[in-house]
């Protein structure tokens, strides 16, 4: 008996949603790099301990997964959907066999149309409330904040900023759903040129939309005290 393919829309997120979205976030980047070899016991700035299993560069900067973190990261999600109207979140909704239906994935994008994303560099190292490890927080995204402004700096363009799935989830073509959705809203704003920042494991599906590596950024595990490097992708698609 062939199964039939579970029934998956995209819309968009609101505020009572943010909680559901922290949660799979946290889930889908917990999983070791294919580059993180080893880890120490902690987080922590000291030597690596060889033979120890793989960490996640998530795991080093937030530590292990938390109801706390959760919390946190779904208050920073809604302030951005209340304050900023160029950002949107794009949910995946899978509908289950008893009818029900269950977020499974999300995208954020924000969409420069009515003024350029800034000239400016505005980064500025933040105290990370809840994570284990500040510094790498502020290297990788402050690392980040600066490749955007490189290339994106006085453009009107589409950034896409986080498009994850739940580990459950995977291989139903979600990704490609929201990706498709967001790509039209740019399309539909007049946005030609569009960016993203890709991690290993989503770098395939975005060479497939047309997205072609800038720049590459590697995190070398070490200075935080583990084994391993973690490999991001600049990508950049133009439409035709």
């Amino acid at each position: 008996m062939t199964q039939t393919k579970p029934e998956i829309t995209v819309v968009r997120a609101t505020e009572n949603d943010t909680l559901v979205l922290a949660e799979i976030e946290s889930l889908a980047f917990d999983g070791p790099s294919p580059y993180a070899l080893n880890r120490t016991n902690t987080t922590s700035e000291n030597e690596p301990d060889k033979g120890s299993e793989p960490i996640s560069q998530n795991r080093i900067m937030f530590g292990l997964p938390s109801a706390e973190g959760r919390a946190i990261r779904a208050r920073g999600i809604n302030e951005r959907l209340k304050t900023s109207s160029d950002y949107h979140i794009y949910k995946a909704v899978l509908e289950e066999e008893d009818g029900k239906e269950k977020i499974v994935g999300f995208a954020a994008w924000r969409f420069c149309a009515d003024e350029p994303f800034p000239v400016e560099d505005t980064w500025k190292d933040l105290p990370w409330e809840g994570c284990a490890n500040p510094r790498a927080c502020n290297d990788f995204f402050g690392a980040i904040a600066r490749f955007r402004t490189k290339y994106l700096g006085g453009k009107k363009v589409a950034l896409l900023e986080t498009l994850v799935i739940h580990p459950s989830a995977q291989g139903l073509g979600i990704g490609s759903k929201m990706l498709e959705r967001g790509l039209e809203d740019a399309k539909n704003l007049g946005l030609t040129e569009s960016w993203l920042e890709a991690s290993d494991a989503g770098h395939g599906l975005y060479y497939k939309f047309g997205f072609r590596v800038v720049e590459e950024y590697i995190t070398d595990f070490f200075k935080y005290g583990a084994e391993g490097s973690s490999r991001l992708r600049v990508m950049k698609r133009e439409d035709a």
